[in-house]
């Protein structure tokens, strides 16, 4: 079965449950990040910890099995090591299917699905870069704080990536943590 026909028949399953005038009672939310990526040093190396910004759109139909999330971030860092001069950043972009797991006092949350990043980086003004397709991964905890804005901490994962950067073989994998601020409407 081809990827692409298991998230459809996922999406379509999220809109089955319907509010008390027969329509679909929907989560939806944007959120906000700001975290910390880290790259993998033997190749990113002294650009391989970068300060991430991000936003996502979520939303999922309340009794469903899951929902969907589509996200963009971008990461950068600049150092100075051995009298070079280097930058490094990724921007990404991301899809895929998203699970609310409660609505109380403490509300967890995950997704996963397929991210398109690119990677740059630069060493005293001579740039290479790569994209690649890889497969990404988060779970997250909020806290409501009125009936709309949640406060909380995420952790995200990218993996399968397949960079080449001038010359060099290397990937755009990434471990990640931060704070989500989720607005819900």
């Amino acid at each position: 079965m081809k990827l692409h026909a298991v998230l459809a028949g996922l999406l379509l399953s999220s809109c089955a449950a319907t509010g008390s005038q027969g329509q679909p009672v929907e989560h939806r939310r944007v959120s906000a990040y700001i975290a910390q990526r880290v790259l993998d040093s033997d190749d990113y190396a002294p650009v391989e910890n970068q300060l991430t910004l991000g936003a996502d759109l979520s939303m999922q139909t309340e009794g469903s099995v899951v929902g969907w999330e589509l996200g963009l971030f971008h990461s950068a860092d600049s150092s100075r090591a051995a009298g070079i001069d280097f930058d490094g950043q990724t921007t990404e972009i991301s899809g895929g299917i998203y699970k609310s797991l409660g609505d109380g006092g403490v509300r967890p949350y995950l997704g996963a699905g397929l991210s398109l990043i690119r990677s740059e980086v630069e060493a005293n003004g001579s740039s290479a870069d790569d994209s690649s397709v890889g497969a990404y991964a988060h779970f997250g905890i909020a806290w409501p704080l009125s009936e709309s804005f949640e406060l909380g901490f995420d952790a995200r994962t990218l993996f399968g990536t397949d960079l080449q950067i001038n010359g060099v073989e290397t990937d755009a994998d990434y471990v990640q943590l931060g704070l989500v601020m989720r607005f819900g409407f």
